[in-house]
């Protein structure tokens, strides 16, 4: 079954050069498929000091957030309660704008 990833990012202020970004990126599906899932291992470029990071918290959509200068692909790996996997790219999309009610970076 493909999820739906998502992101949310926003441009931070300072520096000089890059404009430099925080993002999120998550799962959004109604809780019984988020119930359904151990965790999910993203693998960032390996640019990132660490580019495997695990989420496994389904109450909330199994999150990571980070800061960037570019938008990149993340290979997300998903690891459900049944033993199965699957794998799934995302594009961050630094256009998704942070909505006004979710908490800050």
């Amino acid at each position: 079954m493909k999820l739906k990833i998502e992101n949310y990012a926003k441009a931070l202020d300072g520096g000089v050069g890059q404009r430099r970004y925080a993002w999120r990126v998550f799962i959004n599906e109604p809780p019984h498929v988020l119930d359904a899932i151990e965790s999910i291992i993203y693998t960032l470029p390996p640019t990132f000091s660490r580019p495997s990071r695990v989420a496994g918290n389904a109450n909330d959509g199994f999150v990571l957030e980070g800061y960037g200068v570019e938008e990149f692909n993340i290979l997300a790996t998903v690891l459900y309660k049944n033993r199965t996997e699957e794998t799934q790219q995302y594009h961050l999309d630094f256009s998704k704008p942070w909505p006004a009610r979710a908490v800050s970076a």
